[in-house]
């Protein structure tokens, strides 16, 4: 039972549910998981005695997904799928979070130069990206990390500039 290590979660063994730092005694908490309750084992020593927990409520909502596509790639249709992710962040965050957040799934130009005209392509394990206002928080996640890019290419917009290029025009002799 206990070789995967034990999780303490709030609520569970006296965890503190209530969001805040919180100090809590490991030997008491252990002896109340559900794993070790009536299986015999017998504590006799904690280290540390005391640690001191970190408790954060978190809030989960669906997003919309957006698909940006490389400058010069023009599509019929693009779509993510899934089209919708769960994103889970800190309640301290929900005022960001209601004022709207974007959920980006950023193409890479190779796998987007690599779909072919007028057919419908697939990229598969596009990253999902946070606005900048939400990265660095340890507790925000995105699920699904990553999605697939479903694209229908219209043409591909191509083009070299050149500062000079020596011109002759022939001329017919008559």
């Amino acid at each position: 039972t206990l070789r995967g290590g034990l999780k303490l979660q709030p609520g569970i063994g006296g965890v503190p549910v209530e969001p805040g730092l919180h100090t809590i005694e490991l030997a008491g908490v252990i002896r109340r998981l559900p794993a070790l309750e009536g299986s015999g084992i017998t504590l006799s020593d904690v280290e540390p005695e005391r640690v001191d927990v970190m408790v954060v409520q978190l809030l989960t909502r669906e997003i919309a997904v957006a698909v940006r596509l490389p400058e010069g790639v023009a599509v019929s249709s693009v779509v993510a799928e899934p089209r919708r992710v769960r994103l889970t962040y800190p309640a301290s965050a929900a005022d960001v979070v209601d004022r709207g957040v974007e959920i980006v799934a950023d193409v890479p130009r190779d796998p987007a130069e690599a779909i072919r005209i007028g057919s419908r392509s697939a990229i598969r394990d596009v990253p999902l990206m946070l606005p900048d206002v939400l990265t660095g928080n340890r507790f925000i996640s995105i699920e699904p990390a990553s999605v697939s890019v479903i694209a229908t290419l219209e043409q591909r917009d191509d083009s070299v500039t050149r500062d000079a290029v020596p011109v002759r025009i022939l001329r017919p002799a008559f």
